[in-house]
């Protein structure tokens, strides 16, 4: 797949605090979700996707998480030792298609 050079790439970081403070199995506190509220607002994650509004634009998104971050999720939940990560995300609509909502 050739994605859009103009889709808003946002980088997630999940730290130690975050690990420390996520709760297993809960889609809106899991150390995944914690960290994408640090960029995003109203977080929901699954364990393929973040549902989430970017925040200044207020746009709800989806966003389908790496391999990586899958795995991540899969060990966390049963209480497997996991480290801190980095990933990006695109918004789905966008890795395609663009923003719909861009003035450029």
């Amino acid at each position: 797949m050739t994605l859009n050079p103009k889709a808003r790439v946002i980088e997630i970081d999940v730290t130690l605090d975050d690990i420390m403070r996520g709760k297993r199995a809960d889609s809106s506190g899991c150390a995944i979700a914690l960290a994408a509220k640090r960029v995003l607002t109203r977080v929901n994650v699954s364990g393929e996707t973040i549902y989430g509004e970017l925040t200044p634009e207020g746009s709800f998104k989806i966003y389908d998480l790496p391999d990586e971050a899958k795995q991540f999720i899969s060990n966390f939940d049963v209480g497997n030792p996991v480290a801190p990560f980095k990933f990006v995300v695109i918004p789905r609509a966008q890795q395609l298609y663009g923003n719909f909502n861009s003035q450029a």
